[in-house]
């Protein structure tokens, strides 16, 4: 018998077959400790990060309101509206529509004279 495949159990008289060597048991246990550490290590900072927002969003929310109201009306001044946003899509559109159809259609229309001599 080979004593790393076959080891003797608690009750006379039987043999339990043992299919991993306690070399790849241990290999396995501390592989699976590493990676519990760096999934440990990852939780903690995600956990510091969130943290970090939750204190830039509180002090971006109180520079929020300390603003005064002119710089609130400015700010909304210089922010397009619906129609403007709209428009400015449609235009885009139309611009980029144009441009196709002037790369596809100057080719056809150009004139080039044929030498035949």
């Amino acid at each position: 018998m080979d004593p790393q495949v076959y080891s003797a159990d608690v009750f006379p008289g039987e043999l339990a077959q043992q299919t991993i060597k306690p070399d790849k048991i241990t290999k396995i246990v501390k592989s699976l400790r590493l990676i519990r550490l760096i999934r440990i290590i990852k939780l903690y900072k995600y956990a510091v990060k969130s943290g970090n927002e939750i204190e830039e969003a509180r002090l971006k929310e109180q520079q929020k309101l300390s603003k005064n109201v002119q710089q609130a009306a400015l700010n909304r001044e210089l922010e397009p509206g619906n129609i403007g946003r709209s428009l400015s899509e449609a235009l885009t559109r139309r611009l980029i529509i144009l441009v196709l159809l002037l790369l596809m259609v100057l080719p056809a229309i150009t004139y080039t004279a044929f030498d035949v001599s």
